[in-house]
């Protein structure tokens, strides 16, 4: 996990994971496409981005060449399975205030 996970990476998920609970009984239904289109911008290119900038930011050297760090893009699939789980809580946790 430490391959695919750096430390902004485990902050993050902190973060969303106490969101999570936190607001797990006041989700709204997620009416229209701009708040899904929007979590998919931001799980699909903008976390996985900034990820994987701080992460070359932290370990590159001058005198390594660019295949040390070429794990790096194996952070956007890890965000993706992410957003897709939090899509799937945040439909639940919307039909369950329905009901």
């Amino acid at each position: 996990m430490n391959l695919i996970f750096g430390y902004f990476d485990w902050i993050l998920l902190t973060i969303i994971i106490i969101v999570n609970i936190y607001y797990w009984r006041k989700l709204k239904p997620l009416k229209g496409c701009l708040k899904v289109f929007s979590l998919i911008i931001l799980f699909g290119l903008i976390l996985p981005f900034f990820s994987m900038v701080v992460e070359i930011q932290l370990y590159s050297s001058p005198e390594d060449d660019s295949f040390n760090l070429l794990y790096t893009y194996f952070r956007f699939p890890a965000y993706w399975t992410i957003g897709i789980i939090q899509l799937i809580i945040i439909f639940i946790g919307s039909k369950n205030q329905n009901l």
